[in-house]
């Protein structure tokens, strides 16, 4: 009883918290987007990483509105690397959970239609996707898929706020 803490609104607290563990870590944080290879990629970078350091990640596909708060909420102060799935199934997901993350580092694994369902069409989807880009901390970076048809366009977006572009194929 004595390591209970008592709110009126536990969803409004969690997104609280973590918003000042993500202000008070000194890791290095890097948010994975895209329609599909978040949780692979989450996973295939934080065993690389370990190598150079202490790595948390969200566990399993924490990528949704109580997700990534929660995961971001568990970084531990001797953490050198935080990889996070951000996830979405709306417009403005996307830009409300990466305000949390704040990634110095963030990967759009690639654009199709795993969402089609609440969006008209894929450039939509793109869109939503994109939001990531405006919440890269300064200096920070973006990596894209080359091959995917929407690497321009997030791109364009990355150059005009100023992010460093990084691409694969």
């Amino acid at each position: 009883k004595k390591k209970i803490i008592k709110v009126k609104n536990t969803f409004k607290s969690l997104n609280h918290l973590a918003h000042i563990t993500r202000e008070n870590t000194l890791a290095n944080i890097i948010g994975i987007t895209g329609s599909v290879g978040k949780t692979t990629l989450k996973n295939l970078l934080s065993f690389a990483l370990k190598k150079y350091g202490k790595v948390y990640n969200s566990p399993f596909s924490y990528n949704n509105k109580f997700g990534v708060p929660l995961s971001v909420s568990n970084l531990k102060q001797n953490t050198k690397y935080g990889v996070f799935e951000i996830g979405m199934d709306k417009r403005g997901e996307i830009d409300n959970l990466s305000k949390i993350v704040k990634p110095e580092i963030a990967v759009i694994t690639n654009i199709s239609s795993a969402h089609l369902k609440n969006f008209n069409n894929l450039k939509d989807i793109a869109k939503a996707k994109g939001e990531i880009i405006q919440n890269i901390t300064e200096g920070g970076y973006i990596v894209l898929n080359k091959d995917d048809k929407f690497f321009d366009f997030f791109s364009n977006q990355a150059r005009l706020k100023g992010i460093n572009i990084i691409s694969f194929s």
